[in-house]
């Protein structure tokens, strides 16, 4: 039971008055009924019962106008608890020794008659008076105080409990909670309040969101701890939009509507902070560092005017990126005459549709991954693999359009030792000819053994030569020319001649009628007969891993210095698209889209875009 201090007026319950009176003929006992006298008792203040919990001190005074104490004792139940001799004071009472319950409270004392008589003056009358009061003993904690209401109004939190009648009071303590795990809840005080009339609070931190709230009720008994009451409105996130991001990544978010509690928005970048304002209804930005191929994490951290520690700021997180997300393409090949791309992961070659990335045929092949190399000729009528099991080296000729195996050669039975192939591929010409750079395999003797060029037409004919390290090899889709390293060759009747030495990355142009030549800062256009330059296009610095994309004839490189993707328009010299990208990882230009693992980078249809 609550305990609390009530005001009171003690009732005096029973009096009497005892005399005798002195005759000459002898002694005659009698009662004297007198006028009742005015008498006070104040115990603690007590009105209609008394509260008691702990050590609780028992003031206690008797007003008896003019007559005189002689003694008064205390009792609870049949227990007598104290004595006194005096008509105010006051004791200890350890309630503790009980059980919480309700008793009477006795008070039995008296006093000289105060009638003026003989028998007053010698103490021969006395006035004898007693009162009985209810006595609560309450030691037990008190009952948890829980909200009778938590709403919004005029934009502000309002918390809302009934007041605490029981007794002894001490504070009333508002905790905020957030959750932590999947059962533990981080609380923190936000309120302390010291008069149990104190039943409303504005909490000023809230901003939306979810948030637990519970009130600790302080006694001296003890505490009452509340459940938490769970609350949520709509808190300032993120909107998630479909859009497709070509530059840059443009961030909205919905506006915080707790005006007088709103401090701040801080807007982080993979945990950067690239933005931050006190304006409530500044709620767009534009990541202009944003890079593709990069998924960035983005969050949001609202936070409130006052009580600035963390738990009560409100956060939101959203994954943005440049372009369209899609599946893993590992490992990319595309083929425009056949609208499909060839991917090789997880131990599968798959064909897709362009378009979609529908899977249209696969086919199950293990390999080391390192080592797995495919190839399909221009026109998409010639494809061959090149896988690398359990130290052995094969070449496996494949249907382009089912993937069915048509034909398996070992290496070392076509090239008189167990070669494999390298990352950049197979290169496959329309005349069934075939050239990739090739790893010898002879107790790691001889690594980079260079390039091997293959006639696979009956009788097959092969040629390996030494172009030191050499990681590209390409033939023409005419058949007519090899890039092997930088050097460029003609290839006739079984036979290879030197044209010229590069300088620098080269790549073929449609079947082959024109060299792409990459130099440091320039691109440089050849036609490949005779090894005529048409063209020079400056360019800021050499494009790595450069790729000519069939569809369109544009011919894209990495600035890794820059930390730029270029693209370029061959007929016209002019620089079409800058793309920001990383400085790490692998692009690849088909079909009009920028890859890099699993994303992909519509660009515009047109110069104008």
């Amino acid at each position: 039971m609550n305990l609390r201090n009530i005001l009171v007026t003690s009732a005096l319950t029973i009096i009497f008055l005892n005399g005798c009176e002195y005759t000459p003929t002898g002694t005659n006992h009698r009662e004297i009924i007198i006028e009742e006298p005015s008498i006070s008792i104040n115990i603690n203040n007590a009105v209609e019962e008394i509260y008691v919990w702990g050590t609780k001190q028992m003031d206690y005074s008797f007003s008896l106008e003019n007559r005189s104490l002689e003694l008064v004792e205390f009792y609870l139940g049949d227990d007598l608890i104290y004595t006194s001799g005096q008509a105010q004071g006051s004791f200890f009472f350890n309630s503790k020794q009980y059980p919480s319950a309700t008793y009477l409270f006795s008070i039995f004392g008296y006093a000289n008659s105060g009638t003026g008589s003989l028998a007053d003056i010698f103490g021969a009358e006395k006035l004898i008076f007693e009162l009985a009061i209810p006595c609560i003993i309450d030691n037990e904690p008190p009952a948890p105080i829980e909200f009778v209401d938590i709403s919004v109004s005029n934009n502000q939190l309002s918390l809302m409990w009934n007041k605490y009648n029981g007794g002894p009071f001490m504070r009333y303590r508002l905790m905020r909670g957030k959750n932590v795990g999947t059962s533990y809840m981080s609380e923190t005080e936000i309120a302390t309040l010291g008069n149990p009339m104190d039943t409303v609070f504005i909490d000023p931190s809230y901003l939306g969101g979810d948030a637990y709230y519970r009130i600790i009720l302080v006694t001296e008994n003890g505490p009452g701890m509340g459940d938490f009451f769970h609350f949520q409105t709509a808190k300032p996130g993120f909107l998630d939009t479909q859009d497709i991001y070509l530059s840059a990544i443009e961030l909205r978010w919905n506006a915080c509507t707790f005006e007088q509690n709103f401090g701040r928005y801080t807007l982080y970048r993979d945990g950067d902070k690239i933005f931050e304002t006190t304006d409530m209804l500044d709620t767009v930005v534009i990541d202009n560092s944003a890079q593709f191929g990069d998924e960035i994490e983005y969050i949001l951290e609202t936070k409130p005017e006052v009580l600035g520690s963390p738990i009560f700021s409100v956060l939101d997180t959203i994954e943005k990126f440049i372009g369209v997300r899609t599946e893993n393409l590992s490992k990319l090949v595309y083929n425009e005459s056949l609208g499909s791309f060839y991917t090789y992961s997880y131990g599968e070659l798959r064909r897709l549709e362009a378009g979609t990335f529908q899977t249209l045929a696969s086919l199950p092949i293990e390999s080391e991954a390192a080592y797995f190399c495919f190839g399909i000729s221009p026109n998409g009528e010639i494809a061959y693999l090149l896988r690398f099991w359990q130290d052995q080296g094969y070449l496996l000729k494949v249907d382009p359009l089912s993937l069915s195996v048509e034909e398996i050669f070992t290496t070392n039975s076509l090239l008189g030792y167990n070669g494999r192939g390298m990352n950049n591929g197979i290169s496959v010409s329309n005349t069934n000819s075939i050239a990739f750079p090739s790893f010898r395999e002879t107790n790691n003797q001889n690594w980079g053994a260079g390039v091997v060029l293959l006639d696979m037409n009956d009788p097959v004919w092969y040629e390996t030569f030494n172009q030191g390290y050499a990681t590209i090899a390409t033939i023409s889709g005419d058949g007519q020319y090899l890039i092997a390293y930088e050097s460029l060759y003609s290839i006739g009747d079984h036979t290879r001649t030197l044209i010229a030495n590069l300088g620098g990355p080269g790549i073929f142009r449609d079947d082959g009628s024109q060299l792409i030549v990459i130099n440091a800062n320039n691109i440089s256009v050849y036609q490949s007969s005779g090894f005529l330059n048409i063209r020079e296009i400056a360019t800021p610095e050499l494009l790595r891993y450069p790729m000519m994309d069939p569809a369109t004839g544009y011919l894209g490189g990495h600035c890794r210095e820059n930390e730029k993707y270029l693209i370029y328009n061959l007929d016209s010299g002019v620089r079409l698209f800058e793309i920001p990208v990383q400085s790490f990882g692998r692009y690849s230009l088909y079909h009009s889209n920028l890859y890099c693992n699993n994303f992909y980078l519509p660009l515009p249809d047109s110069e104008n875009d």
